[in-house]
Parts: structure tokens; sequence; C-alpha cells
């Protein structure tokens, strides 16, 4: 069974290290996916001929506002199955300047990934969710939550 595991880290150079790590565990660069913080130009170096948030395809041109893009990240998280809260809670990671690991890897590198991706200092999404609310974000409406759970990866995938 196929899984997407998704870390987040404060910097897009942090995020390669990862990538580098994964691919010398045999895990193959079209499998692994960085989201950054906006949407990159076609000619940009993270840029592919068809570019995506973590494995959903979206266009490679340059949204036209700065809510655009993180509004876009949300869905195609949604798309993926992620429920909406975490979901609005990575687009805004990756809004405050946060870039995305995602690697959909069969169920058996599901714990090699994830320990990469902890061992490169993923951040607790919760814990970023919980001090934006701290100084002024209003998240969802209703999302009044300031839980302190650890979740530092992320997988998806039934």
């Amino acid at each position: 069974m196929i899984k997407t595991v998704i870390g987040l880290f404060a910097s897009l150079s942090g995020a390669q290290s990862v990538v580098n790590s994964l691919e010398n565990q045999g895990i193959p660069r079209d499998d692994i996916r960085l989201v950054p913080e906006v949407l990159s130009e076609p000619d940009s170096t993270i840029a592919s001929s068809n570019p995506t948030t973590c494995g959903v395809a979206h266009s490679s041109e340059r949204p036209d506002s700065e809510t655009e893009a993180p509004a876009s990240v949300a869905v195609d998280l949604i798309e993926i199955g992620m429920p909406e809260k975490k979901a609005v809670y990575y687009s805004e990671a990756v809004r405050r300047g946060g870039t995305l690991v995602c690697v959909t890897v069969d169920e058996s590198k599901v714990e090699t990934a994830r320990n990469i991706i902890d061992c490169h200092g993923s951040l607790d999404i919760n814990n970023q969710a919980a001090e934006w609310r701290r100084s002024g974000w209003d998240g969802l409406p209703g999302d009044s939550e300031h839980r302190l759970v650890v979740e530092t990866t992320y997988v998806l995938g039934a």
C-alpha cells in the first residue's frame, strides 16, 4: 500500500538535506516533493515539468496573490486525504516560509522515511499552530485548540 509521509522544515536548505538523505536510502527523487513558500516559477530549479504539491498536479504559474498559494497547498493536501484542519496548518506553515517534504513510499518504507524526516529536525505542526494562535492567527473558524501533541511527521494513506 502506498503512503505519503510529510514533514515541515523551517528552510528550503534543511528540506533539501532531507531529500539527499532519502535518496541515499534508495527512495527515488521522483517520489519526493518539496513545497516551498510560493509556488515556483517554471524556470526555477525546484520546479519540474509537471509540478505537484505532495503528489497532486498544479499549475507552475505564480499565484495572483499571497493567499492563493497557501490555499492551493491546503486544497492539494485535502485532495490526497489530509483532514482540513491539518491541511490549513501545513498551508499556513508554507505561507510563513516553511518547506514541506512529501515522500510517497510503499508501506514497507514508511518508517525509514519518517525516521529520516524526524532526524533532520522536522517541526511539530501542532505546536507551530498553537504558537501562531497565541500571536493572533485565527486558523479555521472555531479552531481554538491549544494542545501540545507532538507531531513532527504526518502519514497519509489507508
